[in-house]
């Protein structure tokens, strides 16, 4: 006779809804077990991680805003886990070149920039603009700037105060 998934999960529930299972789970992770954990619940721990996110991006790029960072719906998986994605606000990464003639697209992700680091055969220098106001006149950039950690230092110190209970990592071309 083989043990279903199903039925194991079933007695995880039932012990969790007891006082021993509440207790051990208050004892493990500091929090209160609620068996009817709402997509609201799930979304504080995203709102949690858009806070620590910022913390530390901001203090690197001074032009992202909390507003920036959006957190997505909860998604329920097929493995019962929720899923919540972090996002930047559509032209929120975006950055005017310093040499619009030689580079007009601009900066196309300010915080991957930061994040990975750069290394140019020769600096550019122009007008810095933000939101389409002249910020600064004359502007050199840099020739190099090394990658910071700072986005794993923000996943970090999320999973290291979520307690096992949410888990954040990045992905795609943050990785």
């Amino acid at each position: 006779m083989a043990i279903s998934e199903s039925y194991i999960m079933k007695l995880v529930r039932e012990y969790a809804k007891s006082p021993e299972g509440k207790q051990a789970i208050r004892e493990k992770y500091g929090i209160e077990y609620d068996e009817k954990f709402t997509r609201a619940q799930v979304k504080a721990y995203g709102n949690r991680m858009k806070k620590i996110l910022y913390n530390h991006i901001h203090s690197e790029i001074k032009s992202i805003s909390l507003d920036d960072i959006i957190v997505e719906e909860p998604l329920l998986r097929e493995d019962g886990r929720f899923e919540i994605k972090l996002s930047f606000r559509e032209g929120s990464l975006h950055r005017e070149s310093l040499y619009p003639d030689g580079y007009p697209d601009g900066l196309k992700n300010i915080v991957l920039l930061f994040a990975k680091g750069y290394h140019t055969s020769h600096p550019v220098h122009g007008d810095w603009t933000y939101n389409g106001t002249v910020v600064a006149k004359n502007v050199w950039g840099k020739r190099t700037r090394a990658p910071s950690n700072f986005l794993d230092e923000a996943v970090s110190e999320f999973n290291g105060a979520s307690a096992g209970i949410a888990t954040a990592y990045l992905e795609g071309e943050y990785v």
